[in-house]
């Protein structure tokens, strides 16, 4: 299994698709672990997480991750934030967010 594993993209799109080039195909899984954005909304969210597909995504938000952008990780499926998720055989578990008062409040609670 080829995975691609990012973080920190803070709504850097330009240099997520290079990485992507870069990282040829096929990927098979890609790993986000957390800030997609930089205080960012859904529409944000949808922007890098529309990039790194169409391979599946797993993802945790970060501290910087509103709880607008962990809500639609949740809604399409791609957050395994305090949970478990099995792909291909391989166990995957996240934790995500910050802590408080830390660089942002967690978005993860």
């Amino acid at each position: 299994m080829r995975c691609l594993l990012v973080s920190d993209i803070h709504q850097q799109t330009h240099n997520l698709a290079g990485l992507i080039d870069r990282a040829g195909k096929p990927i098979d899984l890609v790993i986000c672990a957390g800030d997609l954005t930089n205080w960012g909304n859904r529409a944000d969210a949808t922007a890098i997480v529309n990039l790194l597909r169409p391979s599946p995504c797993l993802t945790i938000p970060g501290n910087l991750d509103t709880p607008e952008v962990e809500a639609y990780l949740v809604d399409t499926g791609s957050s395994i934030h305090a949970q478990c998720r099995i792909f291909q055989g391989w166990t995957f578990v996240g934790f995500g967010g910050g802590s408080a008062g830390f660089v942002g409040e967690s978005a993860a609670k």
